[in-house]
């Protein structure tokens, strides 16, 4: 039990000044950090900061029955609803996905 515990340890540091958390870093830059350089990030309010050190904003409410999840290309995600084109689900055949497409059997 106590050299599982040493092994933790070396792995976990708390920032007791700023009261963040790092897994795998000594600097956390967030009140959770993962990663040696803090590549997921999660602030105080619980929301994600940082995947795969790419930052992102999420939306501050949930989406209506039929909207998706987007990215606008700088990391805000927004809810909208689906476009024409988009297949649905319960879909045979040929599907279209742009450049792609997909058959689907049964």
């Amino acid at each position: 039990m106590k050299k599982l515990l040493l092994v933790a340890a070396s792995f976990i540091v708390l920032n007791v000044t700023a009261q963040n958390i790092g897994i795998g870093t000594s600097t956390p830059q967030s009140k959770l950090s993962v990663g040696n350089s803090s590549q997921f990030q999660i602030d105080s309010i619980g929301n994600i900061k940082k995947i795969n050190n790419v930052p992102y904003s999420f939306p501050s409410t949930q989406g209506s029955n039929g909207q998706v999840l987007t990215n606008n290309g700088s990391g805000s995600l927004l809810w909208q609803s689906l476009s024409s084109g988009v297949p649905y689900t319960g879909a045979t055949g040929a599907v279209n996905l742009g450049a792609y497409d997909l058959t689907v059997n049964g």
